[in-house]
């Protein structure tokens, strides 16, 4: 089960160009319907959940779906954001962790421009910019440089418009205009390349706030509702909120459900050694207490992410 969206009115996700390198949704989603398809299990799109099902007991049996019909489970994992999670939690649960605590979770809301410029501006991946009064955007990928086999292509920019609250009402055009300066402090070119194609998505939660007090509220993927899971870049995965957390959750839940039908199985990667800040951190304060540290930090500084 995952998040229903709200999105504004014509601001949907578009596919690319057929000649143009695909956006994040084209590079992910199509795949990995494939392999779902292929083992026996149907994926149904524009099927907004309204109610998570409990038979006598209490436990989940299933989930009905806007259009009235009705589909039975032992398990359900609601890969859905605290807001949304709020909205489906049934009355008989408002006492119950985390449902008790799903108001706390405030939302940072995003605004990601997506351009499809004529020639490439750019062989990095990825670049951020140094913050100033008045900015939009906060970092820059090349989507062309990160898709196996589109290296050769022209270059596709996506940015992201960190809390965008900011920038108040601003319309599609003021928002890739102000992109395109943005960019252009980095690739002057922008300015003059053509732009073939644009969109711009509003996300109105992409990650919820990190406000003191809500690293403690993060839940497990197990919930006290038998057969309900969760999932997403919000559950207590020792990542910040992000796309490896809503990944590390999702293997975590599927970990969760093959445990309950009597079937455990190891299914999460080991993360990489840390880099960076952490190992610094360990080398430069050898003699720092660690002991005195809270565990969560503790564990980061001795052990890394993961």
């Amino acid at each position: 089960m995952t998040a229903d969206v709200p999105v504004q009115p014509g601001r949907g996700r578009a596919r690319s160009p057929s000649n143009q390198p695909p956006c994040l949704g084209d590079v992910y989603a199509p795949a990995a319907k494939e392999v779902l398809e292929r083992a026996g299990i149907p994926v149904l799109t524009n099927a907004r959940v309204e109610e998570i099902l409990v038979d006598a007991s209490g436990a989940v049996s299933g989930v009905r779906l806007r259009d009235g019909r009705t589909l039975r489970s032992r398990s359900v994992v609601a890969a859905v954001p605290p807001s949304a999670l709020r909205q489906l939690a049934r009355r008989e649960w408002e006492g119950l962790a985390p449902f008790s605590d799903l108001h706390r979770f405030k939302s940072v809301a995003y605004v990601a421009p997506y351009i499809w410029f004529d020639r490439k501006l750019t062989r990095k991946q990825f670049w951020a910019r140094v913050w100033k009064e008045g900015d939009f955007n906060c970092d820059f990928y090349d989507l062309s440089n990160i898709q196996k086999g589109y290296r050769q292509r022209p270059s596709i920019i996506t940015s992201n418009v960190i809390g965008s609250e900011r920038i108040g009402d601003a319309t599609d055009e003021e928002i890739l205009a102000k992109t395109i300066d943005e960019l252009a402090d980095y690739l002057p070119e922008a300015k003059v390349a053509k732009v073939l194609h644009s969109r711009v998505h509003r996300i109105p939660m992409a990650i919820h706030a990190p406000e003191p007090g809500t690293e403690s509220l993060r839940p497990g993927v197990e919930t006290k509702v038998e057969g309900l899971f969760l999932a997403g870049d919000w559950i207590d995965t020792t990542f910040p909120s992000s796309m490896e957390s809503a990944a590390c959750a999702g293997w975590m839940a599927a970990e969760a459900v093959l445990a309950g039908a009597g079937r455990p199985r190891s299914l999460r990667r080991a993360s990489p050694p840390p880099r960076g800040l952490v190992p610094w951190l360990k080398h430069s304060f050898p003699s720092v207490p660690l002991a005195r540290a809270p565990k969560r930090l503790r564990d980061l500084l001795v052990e890394g992410p993961g």
